[in-house]
């Protein structure tokens, strides 16, 4: 936005210099009658596109402070770009076992195998408890009592045991083994589809990455070349050679290269931070 804010006011003073020199032309009878208001009109038609350009640039300051929770010390931002077209990096397929949502995935299936594991030991094997008891009576263990012994409760009494709980042939038991194999094949099933989507997405990104830088290197030269050609058809504009309607075609020509340009460079960089993303680079 920052960017298309900046063409745009080139884009004006390009015009406002059109209309400066049609208006000496145009005082010495050397134009068109047409000639100045359209000059005027192409000039109007960039003046209103600075304002489309500066509020969406507020707008986006705006959106962007929001999301990072910041408070607006200042109506513009300073992005710190070394290099407007850096060059390719080295790309290589990483061992996605070590990414991180590889490495979630990865905690789920073996907690998956875990209670799988857990579900078919407790079917397997008896479920032994120790338990025990205690309380109080009036009785002896032996010889006997009074009614004032009895009604006393002063001889304690404690009991052990082991219960032993095994279940032969449940359904219950089935069932829930059933599951857990279920939620354990699913997660397993889950990680390896995780790993080849995560290498079909980084693929897929270090292609856009060349592809992108390709665009770029083509548009910049395109831009390169329009801006040689509106400066010869300047030259001859000026020695009445040109007429004017075809000055104005070369000029949207040129302005939409450079606008081209700015896009072109602009998706380079976004492939570069999708790659990075793709590969876990941006936390590094």
């Amino acid at each position: 936005a920052k960017l298309s804010l900046r063409e745009a006011e080139a884009q004006k003073d390009k015009y406002a210099q059109l209309v400066n020199e049609i208006e000496k032309k145009a005082r010495l009878s050397f134009v068109m009658p047409g000639d100045l208001p359209k000059a005027r009109a192409e000039y109007g038609s960039r003046v209103r596109f600075i304002k489309s350009a500066t509020y969406e640039y507020v707008r986006s300051v705006e959106l962007l402070l929001a999301a990072l929770r910041m408070q607006a010390t200042d109506r513009d931002i300073r992005f710190d770009v070394k290099d407007e077209l850096p060059a390719v990096p080295t790309m290589v397929m990483p061992v996605v076992d070590g990414m991180r949502s590889v490495k979630a995935a990865a905690k789920n299936a073996e907690g998956a195998d875990l209670l799988l594991r857990a579900t078919e030991s407790v079917n397997k094997y008896p479920e032994l408890r120790l338990v025990g008891a205690a309380a109080v009576t009036g009785l002896r263990n032996a010889g006997t009592s009074d009614l004032t012994e009895l009604t006393q409760s002063r001889f304690p009494r404690y009991s052990v045991a082991l219960e032993v709980n095994y279940r032969f042939n449940s359904d219950t038991y089935r069932a829930n083994i059933n599951r857990a194999r279920v939620n354990s094949d699913l997660s397993f099933n889950s990680l390896e589809k995780q790993k080849e989507d995560l290498r079909q997405a980084i693929s897929t990104a270090m292609e856009q990455v060349r592809f992108t830088y390709a665009a770029a290197v083509s548009a910049i030269e395109e831009e390169n070349q329009w801006d040689l050609a509106v400066k010869a058809q300047e030259r001859t504009f000026r020695q009445g050679r040109v007429d004017f309607s075809q000055l104005i075609i070369d000029y949207n020509s040129y302005f939409n290269s450079r606008a081209q340009r700015l896009r072109s460079i602009g998706d380079y960089h976004i492939a570069l931070i999708t790659y990075d993303a793709a590969v876990d680079a941006l936390l590094k």
